[in-house]
C-alpha cells in the first residue's frame, strides 16, 4: 500500500475521492443493489448538513429562507474552485455552477460515473434538511453529461436586493458557519457508513473498510489518520456555533 505523506491538508479533491471509493467499493460487492443503497446514503448526509444549517440559522433567529440557505453554507472554496452564476426570475432562482472540485477530481481520474450520484441527489436534499418549504431542483448536473449544474430556488426569487442582503449577511457571519474539510469528510464517512451499516449489517463495514483503504493509498498515513479522528463526532450538533 501506498502510505506516502502526501497531500496532507484535506480540501474538496480528498471528499470527492472519498465519495467515489464508497461508490466504486460499493458496486464490486453488490453489483445492481448498490445504487439504490448510495441513494440513501447521500440523501442520509445531505439532510443531516441541511438540519445542521438550519438549526444555526434558528439560532439567530432568522427565517429557513433561501437567503439564509445561501448565506448559512458551510463550506468555503478556493480560489479558482467554482464559477457559479445567478439568475433570477419572478418564479424561481436560477443557480448555474461551470465549474466545481468534485468534478474536477472525479474528471482527473477519469470516474465520472462514481461523482454521479453525489451531484445527483446531494443538492435537492440538503436542501430539504434544510426546510421542507424550500423546493431545489436540479435539471443537470455535469456528471450525468449537462455542461453545466442547473439548479432553481423554486418560488422564492431573489432581486438584487435580496443578493446585497445576501453579501452583507455573508459579512457578518465571516467563517462562524463554516467547517474545515476535515470536518465534512468525516461527516461523509460517517453518515455513509450508518446507512451501510443498517441497510447490509455485515456487509456494510465492509465496504466501507475496503473504501477507506483506497483513500488511505491515495492520500497517505496522516490523511487517514486525520479521517478517523473525525469519524464518531456528533454531526447533527451545533453546540459550537456561537451566532451573529
Amino acid at each position: 500500500m501506498n502510505t506516502k505523506n502526501n497531500n496532507t491538508i484535506a480540501t474538496p479533491k480528498h471528499h470527492a475521492m472519498l465519495f467515489s471509493y464508497i461508490v466504486k467499493a460499493a458496486r464490486e460487492e453488490l453489483d445492481s443493489e448498490a445504487d439504490e443503497i448510495i441513494k440513501k446514503a447521500v440523501i442520509n448526509y445531505a439532510m443531516q448538513r441541511g438540519r445542521r444549517m438550519a438549526k444555526r440559522v434558528k439560532k439567530d433567529g432568522l427565517e429557513l429562507s433561501t437567503l439564509n440557505y445561501l448565506a448559512y453554507g458551510e463550506w468555503e472554496s478556493s480560489p479558482g474552485d467554482m464559477d457559479i452564476e445567478f439568475k433570477y426570475n419572478s418564479e424561481s432562482t436560477n443557480m448555474v455552477v461551470h465549474k466545481c472540485p468534485w468534478y474536477d477530481a472525479w474528471k482527473s481520474e477519469d470516474i465520472l460515473e462514481y461523482g454521479e450520484p453525489y451531484c445527483k441527489y446531494i443538492d435537492g436534499y440538503l436542501a430539504k434538511g434544510f426546510s421542507e418549504d424550500l423546493v431545489l431542483d436540479v435539471d443537470g448536473t455535469r456528471t450525468e453529461g449537462s455542461e453545466i449544474c442547473d439548479f432553481y430556488f423554486r418560488y422564492e426569487a431573489l432581486d438584487e436586493e435580496d443578493f446585497k442582503l445576501l453579501k452583507n449577511r455573508k459579512d457578518k457571519l465571516g467563517s462562524k458557519a463554516k467547517k474545515d474539510w476535515d470536518y465534512h469528510i468525516g461527516h461523509l464517512l460517517s453518515s455513509v457508513e450508518e446507512v451501510f451499516t443498517e441497510e447490509l449489517e455485515d456487509e456494510g463495514p465492509v465496504i466501507i473498510d475496503k473504501a477507506v483503504e483506497l483513500y488511505e493509498d491515495k492520500f497517505g498515513k496522516e490523511a487517514y489518520a486525520r479521517l478517523m479522528k473525525y469519524r464518531d463526532l456528533d454531526y447533527e450538533s451545533v453546540d459550537d456555533y456561537e451566532g451573529i
